[in-house]
């Protein structure tokens, strides 16, 4: 069984890989000098 408390560290281990990687994305789109 997965507790609800697993499932809010999984969502937030997402969420920051997906924020990390979202910026990641932007960075090489918008290429700062």
């Amino acid at each position: 069984m997965i507790s609800r408390r697993q499932m809010i560290q999984g969502g937030g281990l997402l969420g920051m890989t997906l924020l990390l990687g979202g910026c990641g994305i932007l960075k090489k789109i918008f290429k700062p000098p």
